[in-house]
């Protein structure tokens, strides 16, 4: 059942669709002048405004049209025209001879195909020197380089070589002067101490001398013995020692035994090798001894070695 709020709906509606009908009907008869003038009216924007384009107007004379009317007036006849001659018959043209082309004889396949084949011939063979040549070239290119490059790698392995010697005979002279540096200062140092020894060694034999009244020789004869023994059994003999070997030793030693140098002197009838072999027992026979010999020791002793077989 309708209520009044949908009349009411519906009516609004239909007023609406008339007023757009109306609005679309101004739209259709309204002239352009009359919109550019309700738009300046309205005070509407300026973009509203429409270009009004002017009626054709063609420029000449004027031009009247009169209408006839058939109201029935004979036409003339038309008058008969002469009737022309027949005319002459021409005489019958001989016939005419058709020239004959005669074709070319045809070509054989195969002698074309030999001909166009001898003229590539010279173009290929032109074509493969060329290639021949180029890849020799080319060939040669990289023989050149390949060598340039195995003299730069040679002489850059000469370089690092020489370097690499300069800088180790560089520290190997570094080394050597630091050794020697060493060397000399552990001599100085040996030096003064050894002065040192021999001054209280030449005090101890002045007191010992003057305590005992002179040198005991049975106790210097017992500890040329203890030096044999020992020096013996620390030798190691080579086969050209025969018997009846004598060399003296001279030994160089501190307080205590300690052995500093031990050299062979004259005289002496062995060889080299034998001396060299003293010279090594002598030191490693070391501590020699000492303890119950302190009134006989010497700094410097020259020692007899004997080998009787």
């Amino acid at each position: 059942m309708a209520t009044p709020q949908d009349d009411f709906g519906a009516l609004l509606l239909s007023l609406a669709a008339h007023a757009v009908l109306l609005v679309v009907l101004w739209f259709a008869t309204v002239t352009c002048a009359g919109w550019n003038g309700f738009v300046a009216a309205a005070k509407l924007p300026e973009f509203l405004v429409v270009e009004c384009r002017k009626p054709i107007d063609v420029e000449g004379p004027v031009i009247e049209a009169m209408l006839m009317v058939d109201v029935g007036v004979p036409k003339p006849e038309p008058q008969s025209r002469p009737t022309p001659p027949p005319p002459r018959p021409k005489p019958p043209e001989p016939p005419r001879q058709e020239q004959q082309t005669v074709p070319p004889p045809a070509e054989d396949p195969v002698e074309q195909e030999r001909v166009a084949r001898e003229g590539e011939l010279p173009a290929l063979e032109q074509q493969r020197r060329e290639q021949e040549e180029r890849r020799r070239r080319e060939q040669r290119e990289l023989a050149e380089r390949e060598r340039l490059a195995a003299v730069e790698r040679e002489r850059q392995r000469q370089l690092e070589d020489i370097r690499r010697q300069r800088e180790q005979a560089e520290r190997e002279r570094l080394r050597e002067e630091q050794r020697l540096a060493e060397l000399d200062r552990r001599r100085e140092i040996e030096r003064q101490r050894m002065e040192q020894l021999a001054d209280q060694e030449q005090r101890e034999r002045e007191g010992r001398r003057a305590g005992t009244g002179g040198t005991n020789t049975d106790l210097l004869a017992r500890y040329a013995m203890a030096l044999q023994q020992v020096v013996t059994q620390n030798w190691l003999r080579p086969d050209t020692a025969l018997p009846g070997l004598q060399c003296t030793v001279r030994i160089i030693q501190v307080p205590g035994g300690e052995v500093v140098s031990a050299q062979v002197i004259p005289p002496c009838n062995g060889d080299d090798l034998t001396r060299r072999s003293l010279e090594a027992a002598v030191l490693r026979a070391q501590p020699l001894p000492y303890a119950g010999f302190e009134p006989v020791f010497e700094r410097s002793i020259d020692f007899v070695f004997r080998y009787d077989g």
